[in-house]
């Protein structure tokens, strides 16, 4: 409604030109409406680029965490680690299944376990290097999950922001409503043509309907 009462408008300027404060409203409204519309690109940016990181730290998590588990659960029956063949008895369907905050818990579990049994785990392949780029793994996932809940701080900010300059545009819009009535019958096409931009029926001028009693009286 807003584009449409601008739209509107400014093509007919040349109307309302004897009433500056007519050109200062629209002028406000046009300033309203880009400031919603980057509110809106700015949240819909936000959501796109969090989720798109958030799934692909996750999914390379789910991958890290499902052969570092491999190679404890290995380890642990090498061992005779009963903990370590319970704990580790998992399958890429068993990261996947879970949410953020269990993934979270169990990859750091994961982290710290190799790294406490790091020399023992060279048979499998597992160096301090090996072990410092899993670790960069779960931790990039974990910061993602944190960004996740700072982007949705941010974008209720926006949404906050977008409400607030609804209100302003509709007190602009009551405003306009005011000063656009000297035109019911100075230029009634401008008059109707907003009222229609504006997607307001006006019943203003309907006729009240003569009461029963007294259209009865009228006939007799």
């Amino acid at each position: 409604m807003i584009d449409a009462v601008v739209s509107y408008l400014s093509g007919n300027q040349s109307v309302t030109a004897s009433v500056p404060v007519i050109a200062e409203r629209i002028a406000k409204l046009t300033s309203i409406q880009d400031s919603i519309r980057s509110y809106e690109e700015l949240q819909t940016s936000i959501a796109k680029v969090s989720s798109a990181k958030k799934a692909e730290a996750r999914e390379k998590a789910e991958f890290a965490g499902n052969t570092f588990a491999g190679k404890l659960y290995s380890h642990g029956i090498e061992t005779g680690n009963t903990e370590f063949t319970k704990k580790y008895e998992v399958t890429i369907s068993d990261f996947r299944i879970i949410g953020d905050v269990i993934l979270v818990t169990k990859l750091l579990a994961i982290k710290d376990d190799v790294r406490d049994n790091l020399n023992a785990l060279g048979s499998h392949g597992i160096t301090q290097e090996v072990y410092d780029e899993f670790a960069a793994t779960v931790d990039n996932y974990v910061t993602s999950v944190s960004n996740k809940e700072t982007s949705y701080a941010e974008r209720s900010a926006a949404v906050k922001s977008i409400t607030d300059l609804f209100d302003q545009a509709s007190e602009s819009l009551k405003t306009l409503d005011k000063l656009i009535e000297e035109y019911r019958t100075k230029n009634p096409n401008f008059f109707n043509g907003y009222k229609s931009a504006r997607g307001i029926k006006d019943f203003g001028y309907r006729s009240k309907a003569v009461p029963e009693a007294t259209q009865n009286q009228k006939e007799q």
